[in-house]
């Protein structure tokens, strides 16, 4: 057996690194991205979209957030999610730090939308971290099975 110095499991280490250059360029090229998508400030959350049969329905990983600091608004097919996640301060931020690898900062996500979404209907709560979007499809925007009435 040939020697593999990434272990057994290249594959699924290749498809790790896969997964991030993806979240980068789309950081870089994504509307409302930051200008420098690789500064330590600079953070975005991880985002899930689904097309659902009448709704889009997005998730967002904001861990750590205060709902409050949240602002989620939709024009023009755009949803934006934006907001700051805020260093612990007081008793939380006591001590020295030893190891650092949590983001901090303001943040914003534009994500395009590509059906016609219904803007009074949209709804949004968040649940242990996880912020979800509903976006009700427009009536027209659903897709339905027409009777074909007639006669023989």
């Amino acid at each position: 057996m040939p020697f593999n110095p990434f272990g057994k499991e290249i594959h699924l280490n290749m498809t790790d690194i896969q997964d991030e250059m993806q979240r980068m360029f789309q950081r870089l090229w994504a509307a409302g991205a930051r200008v420098n998508p690789f500064s330590e400030s600079d953070w975005i959350p991880y985002v899930e979209v689904r097309d659902e049969a009448e709704r889009v329905v997005v998730t967002a990983e904001v861990p750590g957030v205060d709902i409050g600091a949240v602002d989620v608004s939709y024009a023009e097919g755009l949803l934006t999610i934006s907001g700051n996640k805020s260093e612990p301060s007081g008793e939380a931020a006591a001590g020295k730090k030893l190891v650092s690898e949590r983001r901090y900062g303001a943040f914003a996500r534009t994500l395009p939308i590509p059906h016609k979404i219904e803007p009074d209907r949209i709804t949004a709560s968040c649940r242990k971290g996880v912020l979800e979007i509903v976006l009700p499809k427009s009536r027209s925007a659903t897709a339905r099975t027409i009777k074909v009435e007639g006669s023989e």
